[in-house]
């Protein structure tokens, strides 16, 4: 390391998971973010749950009964980082599980609804909006969702767990991902029309 640091444009990327690790610990997000320090080996969770977003946005693209599609698009993301060697390790967070899950959600009849009582205007989506006249929050969301009975705009974001508990699944509430894709949405929409965020969690146990 030398000093003085070089100024790095990502300093000024502020988004939610960068808020986050700073108010979880402010030496973790300078040292990650700022200095730039990561493991050299994958992360598994995280590299699971981009693969598991990839599948979901196949879906809500092509339906829920495209299963192979939806798995297909997993494995082709997946396994860029984790071999089929490291599937045991990783149980039930493995494509398995992940086989599974895209199943149920192909035969569960209440999930089935998602895609008639909703539209999809987009998925995986990225930019900016204003915090105020000099400051800009970078976002992206999994999805923005209009449903049809009425209009109203919201977002479903998809997280996955190996195991569902109050804490896990309240947190959410609560969490600064919810603050920010909401003021995402209100950037976007009219404020009457926003319903907000929906998280929909998907255990693999």
């Amino acid at each position: 390391m030398t000093f003085p640091l070089t100024e790095h444009r990502e300093w000024w990327i502020r988004d939610s998971s960068k808020l986050d690790d700073y108010l979880a610990c402010r030496r973790r997000f300078f040292f990650s973010h700022i200095l730039g320090w990561r493991s050299d080996q994958p992360a598994h969770d995280l590299h699971f749950g981009n693969a598991w977003h990839v599948a979901r946005e196949h879906m809500l693209i092509h339906g829920y009964e495209d299963v192979k599609g939806a798995f297909l698009a997993f494995m082709q993301f997946y396994r860029e980082e984790f071999p089929q060697e490291t599937d045991d390790i990783y149980r039930p967070k493995d494509p398995t599980g992940v086989a599974m899950a895209l199943n149920n959600f192909a035969d569960n009849e209440e999930r089935q609804r998602d895609l008639i009582d909703n539209e999809v205007l987009y998925t995986e989506i990225s930019g900016t909006v204003p915090v105020d006249e000099t400051r800009v929050l970078h976002y992206r969301m999994d999805s923005i969702m209009r449903r049809k009975e009425d209009g109203k705009i919201f977002s479903w974001d998809h997280k996955s767990a190996k195991r569902f508990g109050r804490p896990w699944s309240e947190k959410f509430h609560l969490c600064i991902q919810n603050g920010t894709y909401t003021h995402c949405l209100y950037c976007m929409f009219p404020i009457v029309d926003v319903l907000g965020v929906e998280f929909c969690g998907t255990c693999f146990e």
